[in-house]
């Protein structure tokens, strides 16, 4: 949920007794594929998948005086919390057509992609007791009642069309993909009159080479750009968000050593993002907001090996330069967005 975080349980203002946080998200689905021929292929994807979560936290308010020793030592504390039911559901048809043009050998793919998107949302807000920094005591909060400060249901339909080429020439691989998306959303306050609904519509395209070598290495190049409308509601009396764009150039080597089942790679990214929606505290209240550009550049170090039939391993490690290129507010340009780290790292076995 933008503008939410968990608290962690070491910040000295949560508190075990009020904070958790529960989850349930069960799917279902299915692949389709046949073969018609030895030139075409059809498939078809679906799946369906719900969300419902319960989020309650406390957070920090205001430093304060202790009222016995004068001393600046209480935090003032916002207890909140509600949660979602969540429903989503896409389903993908494809036609894929290999055939020959010479010394090129193409994999031509072609679809129609749609998705349906539900949330009924609810949150809520109260006050909760102070905290001692000096000697912080947890528990006996007592009761607390939350007035809802947000109730709203977001339903949001988008439908895609793409068509996308993959070409062998000898080592060589080119790719070449475009999409067209057509897209509408509408968000309904339960609490008040801000309801809203709009249609967004854009073209994105990408494009990639990659050239294989008879030692293993494989440097590749790619080009890609990006839509995606916002489903946060804006504040009443605004005009609903443009979606957010972006596009990406990234260039990297693959390194497979011979004779083994390792994968390794070094990629440089350059992602521009526009429009991307930001919610901040102002006066006590959430307010959602559209930051004109950030730029994220970075490095990124992968690595996955099959070590069993039945076991293989991934790792990453990624460097991430992330700055606030333009915005409205003259602050927070030059710097970093909030909650954005600058070092990530990931492990796991399948």
């Amino acid at each position: 949920i933008p503008g939410y975080g968990y608290i962690p349980r070491d910040f000295l203002v949560s508190d075990p007794d009020f904070e958790n946080f529960e989850r349930d998200q069960p799917w279902i689905g299915y692949e389709f594929e046949r073969e018609l021929n030895d030139t075409f292929t059809v498939r078809q994807n679906a799946r369906y998948q719900y969300v419902d979560y319960e989020h309650h936290t406390l957070v920090f308010g205001a430093k304060k005086p202790d009222p016995v020793t004068g001393r600046d030592t209480l935090i003032s504390r916002i207890a909140s919390g509600g949660g979602a039911r969540t429903d989503q559901f896409t389903i993908d048809n494809q036609v894929e057509a290999k055939f020959s043009t010479g010394t090129a050998e193409h994999t031509l793919l072609g679809g129609l992609d749609y998705r349906y998107y539900s949330r009924d949302y609810h949150w809520g807000r109260g006050s909760a007791p102070d905290i001692d920094l000096t000697d912080p005591q947890y528990g006996d909060i007592g009761a607390i009642t939350l007035s809802p400060s947000q109730v709203d249901e977001t339903t949001a339909r988008q439908t895609g069309i793409y068509v996308q080429d993959q070409i062998e020439i000898g080592r060589l691989n080119l790719m070449a993909g475009a999409r067209y998306d057509w897209a509408s959303t509408d968000i309904d306050d339960k609490l008040g009159t801000n309801d809203q609904s709009y249609d967004d519509e854009a073209f994105t395209w990408r494009v990639g080479a990659i050239y294989n070598f008879d030692n293993g290495i494989s440097p590749y190049v790619s080009y890609s750009t990006s839509f995606e409308p916002s489903l946060t509601a804006p504040g009443k009396d605004q005009e609903a968000f443009d979606p957010t764009t972006a596009e990406q150039y990234e260039v990297g080597i693959k390194y497979t050593p011979e004779g083994t089942d390792i994968v390794l790679t070094v990629a440089y990214f350059d992602l521009t993002q526009k429009d991307v929606v930001k919610t901040d505290w102002i006066g006590g209240e959430p307010v959602s907001r559209q930051v004109g550009k950030i730029r994220n550049r970075g490095v990124e170090v992968s690595a996955k090996a099959e070590i069993h039939d039945n076991l293989t391993l991934i790792g990453s490690y990624a460097y991430l330069d992330s700055e606030v290129r333009n915005s409205l507010n003259e602050l927070e340009i030059g710097r970093t967005p909030a909650r954005q780290p600058a070092h990530q790292a990931a492990l796991c076995a399948k």
